[in-house]
């Protein structure tokens, strides 16, 4: 394990915080996150879905998950402590009781007598992950591996035991692959038959492999990745909507209107309100 960053977030509102912490941006492969929200209100949206952001609740961001937060109100603004954080290969322990746990509700309610206890360690992690010790710096990993393990694990018990299901390297690899293919692809039309014929396998095989690991069609995932990008082009340009949609291929401003508030719960003007510094 690897602690790659660390955030403490006071009262996200709007402006310079907002366009970074909460924009719509995915982490790459093996890369997890947490976010521990201990105040405040709003909507965390992960892929296709929107959970609602209350006091005292833990959140965890899978591999590839396309996820961005949105404060309530100004009278409500959220502060959270955020820690992205990688495995490796070899921790496939640890690695299958994350992903198991996507099965679960996503906005993890935390009982109240831990609530503190959980902020004193992932203060302590934020700390020591930034030390310039080499001791300290494992110290937060193992702090962190810990904490994992006992949040997310000790629920296997009224669920039973998930059997984990091997997934063969080789189609993990076309996964990989395509992905990589794709983020190439942004600003084209780029179809699912061409990927497929990149990665070398039909195009119903291919699709049956992508969905299985990313519990999403490759479609559905490179409109995804497109809005990703242009989310930022919305926030860091003064392009028009309507120039954005061109730039990335999209049919029309419409279109693109349509898929981006479908990824992001906002409109592209809205977005661009909310999130810009």
């Amino acid at each position: 394990m690897e602690i790659k960053e660390t955030a403490f977030i006071y009262k996200l509102i709007a402006g310079e915080k907002l366009a970074w912490h909460g924009r719509y941006h995915s982490h790459g492969e093996m890369e997890f996150e947490i976010h521990f929200f201990s105040e405040g209100e709003g909507t965390f949206f992960s892929n296709r879905t929107s959970y609602s952001i209350r006091n005292n609740t833990l959140f965890l961001v899978f591999p590839r998950e396309f996820h961005s937060i949105l404060p309530k109100e100004v009278k409500k603004p959220l502060t959270y402590y955020a820690v992205l954080f990688s495995l490796s290969k070899s921790e496939k322990k640890l690695y299958q009781l994350l992903i198991n746990s996507s099965s679960r509700k996503k906005n993890q309610p935390v009982a109240s007598n831990e609530t503190a206890s959980i902020k004193f360690i992932l203060e302590d992690i934020m700390k020591f992950s930034k030390s310039d010790s080499a001791d300290l710096k494992k110290s937060a990993d193992l702090l962190l591996e810990s904490c994992l393990f006992r949040w997310f694990g000790k629920q296997n018990k009224t669920e039973g035991k998930i059997a984990a299901q091997k997934k063969s390297k080789s189609a993990k690899s076309y996964v990989e692959h395509s992905i990589k293919f794709m983020e190439k692809k942004v600003y084209t039309r780029c179809t699912v038959s061409e990927v497929a014929n990149f990665c070398g396998i039909s195009e119903e095989h291919f699709i049956r492999i992508f969905k299985d690991e990313m519990q999403m069609t490759p479609h559905q995932y490179f409109l995804r990745l497109k809005i990703q990008t242009a989310a930022l082009a919305l926030i860091n340009s003064s392009s028009t909507v309507s120039e954005i949609a061109d730039e990335f291929s999209f049919e029309n401003q419409f279109h693109f209107s349509r898929v981006f508030k479908k990824c992001t719960g906002l409109a592209p003007s809205s977005y661009r309100a909310g999130f810009s510094s």
